[in-house]
């Protein structure tokens, strides 16, 4: 391709057809890892409650934070919601309910018990 504007063009509808997902989320996805959001969305295969989305607009979705945690080592909350699905600013950045629900799963997927799911609440708010 020579230029991302094309890539993103081609790729989305691909995207959205493979991987059965919104066109939001195939933009913003490949706007967050260009060619390496095959290997989001892959996890999605394995585990299909993974496309659940995290946000109300549906572009955000569960892979994501497991990606960061299986992936890219992600080991803390704060660093899930600011660095990897970018919400340092913006109208979810504030967002109490997607910080619960992002740090519910991240939890899971840490095996965090009670104490540390609150700690990691506490930093990141």
């Amino acid at each position: 391709m020579a230029d991302f504007p094309t890539y993103l063009a081609v790729e989305t509808p691909l995207a959205m057809k493979r991987y059965n997902v919104t066109a939001g989320c195939a933009r913003r996805l490949i706007g967050r890892y260009g060619t390496a959001y095959h290997d989001v969305l892959r996890t999605v295969a394995d585990h299909p409650a993974l496309a659940a989305p995290l946000s109300p607009s549906g572009e955000m979705i569960a892979a994501e934070v497991a990606y960061a945690v299986r992936d890219e080592a992600a080991v803390h909350l704060q660093d899930v919601l600011q660095r990897r699905l970018g919400l340092a600013r913006g109208p979810l950045g504030n967002n109490t309910t997607l910080r619960e629900r992002v740090g519910r799963l991240m939890g899971d997927l840490c095996g965090w018990d009670a104490a540390r799911r609150a700690r990691e609440q506490e930093a990141a708010s």
